[in-house]
């Protein structure tokens, strides 16, 4: 994939890097001058609710940093942010997931879906020095109640329905939970539909840094959705 190759002269990168997990040192190619990136923060994991008034909170979207820099070495650490995870027990949140970053960049991640009537918010984009330019930085979307879907990549908070990419889940009888928020690059997860008796699940997020689904209402709730976790994506050009 690359990011806006054509705005940069037209001509390709010599060095395509993407990492979808872990942490360590990326070294750049001897004639690299010039990198461009992308990164994207982890998404939280949608909460469980306790039983049957509110379904769970969908997870928060990591946010997305894109923009470019001259390499003032010959490597930089980066680290990539795990998926938070989605609750499985009663009355508890999920997990907040993990940030993303690369040098002195940082993607942060999307913030827990809570175990009733609370959601996940999304994360916000990084402060940069001087030496760094940033073409977009994306707050992730935030995850919503059980009445909504998860918003859309720039809608930090609980937006409304207009804003939203994921879908809650179905009220039967008792409430759907929550959709997960949606980063640039990746999609929240629909809420758990409710039951009278026993709820659904949230769904994962798919793609990089969106919040899972809250879990349904029901006499056994369900679980919340898991996220899904960041990505780096580094461009050298010569």
């Amino acid at each position: 994939m690359t990011v806006r190759s054509s705005s940069f002269g037209g001509s390709a990168p010599i060095v395509t890097t993407e990492y979808t997990s872990g942490a360590g040192t990326h070294t750049y190619n001897a004639a690299t001058r010039y990198v461009r990136y992308v990164l994207v923060g982890g998404g939280a994991g949608g909460g469980r609710c306790n039983a049957t008034t509110n379904g769970g909170g969908g997870g928060g979207a990591g946010a997305t940093l894109e923009g470019g820099y001259y390499p003032q070495g010959a490597s930089d650490a980066y680290e990539v942010g795990a998926a938070g995870l989605g609750a499985t027990a009663n009355n508890t949140a999920g997990t907040t997931g993990g940030k993303t970053s690369l040098g002195l960049l940082t993607a942060f991640p999307g913030r827990a879906g809570a175990s009733g009537t609370g959601a996940g918010y999304g994360g916000t984009g990084s402060q940069i020095n001087a030496s760094e330019s940033v073409f977009g930085g994306f707050a992730g979307g935030g995850g919503s109640t059980g009445t909504n879907g998860g918003s859309a990549p720039g809608f930090a908070g609980i937006t409304s329905q207009s804003s939203t990419i994921s879908f809650p889940g179905t009220t039967h009888t008792n409430p759907g939970g929550g959709g997960g928020g949606s980063s640039v690059y990746g999609r929240g997860g629909n809420g758990g539909d409710g039951s009278a008796t026993t709820a659904s699940a949230g769904a994962n997020a798919t793609g990089y840094g969106g919040g899972g689904g809250g879990g349904g209402a029901g006499t056994t709730s369900g679980n919340g959705g898991n996220g899904s976790g960041g990505w780096i994506l580094i461009e050298e050009y010569a």
